[in-house]
């Protein structure tokens, strides 16, 4: 699921999964795995190949932002890059001068830094630690942005006071997420106001009037 949230487009996707916060007791374990899922998955080329699954950035200019994105990241906000590769080289000649970003794992990142507060948009894993749900929380939270989040855990009653408490336009617990004509998507703080989709969405890009008619008087 981290993997698929985070891969689609290239992580060139608004709802991609930005940061990944993982309790303690099990964090190692989702860091291995998913280095090892990455590993085994990745296919880095030209995206009219239907063996490939990870294709260019759509720019130039935003290949070199992510580049100097992440080479901050690990300097100013002392992030480690765990895997992945900043000097990625295509071995077909034709693709040398593409815009292709090897998928890449961020660990630590200091949450105080310019760099968390700046969106990674491409292929970038950037992953946290913390050792309770109120640090995990305070974290998600600490963003000026707020569009969408999702939650895994067995803990449902959990889940449920968590999900109340994330600043974020929509909860997706124990899924991806994605965006449906059957409920309203859209963001708060930093990602906006209204709504898309839904009735919700009808009635935003609706010009609505209102009509009043009383009897006339006697």
């Amino acid at each position: 699921m981290a993997y698929a949230s985070r891969m689609g487009n290239s992580g060139q996707a608004c709802i991609n999964a930005k940061r990944f916060i993982i309790t303690a007791p099990v964090y190692d374990e989702f860091r291995d795995r998913l280095i090892e899922k990455i590993r085994s998955t990745a296919v880095i080329g030209d995206p009219m190949n239907l063996s490939v699954n990870v294709g260019p950035l759509a720019l130039k200019r935003q290949k070199e932002l992510l580049m100097k994105q992440i080479k901050m990241a690990t300097t100013e906000g002392e992030a480690t890059l765990t895997y992945g590769d900043l000097n990625l080289k295509m071995q077909q000649e034709e693709l040398e001068n593409g815009n292709f970003v090897s998928p890449m794992v961020l660990e630590g990142m200091n949450s105080d830094s310019k760099s968390y507060k700046e969106e990674l948009f491409g292929p970038v894993f950037n992953l946290f630690k913390v050792h309770t749900s109120k640090e995990a929380l305070d974290l998600a939270n600490k963003s000026d942005y707020g569009l969408s989040s999702t939650i895994f855990s067995e803990d449902l009653e959990k889940v449920e006071a968590a999900a109340k408490r994330l600043r974020t336009g929509s909860v997706f617990v124990n899924s991806c997420v994605v965006s449906g004509s059957e409920y309203p998507s859209g963001g708060i703080k930093g990602s906006g106001y209204g709504r898309e989709c839904y009735s919700d969405g009808m009635l935003d890009i609706a010009n609505r009037k209102t009509i009043i008619t009383r009897k006339p008087p006697q």
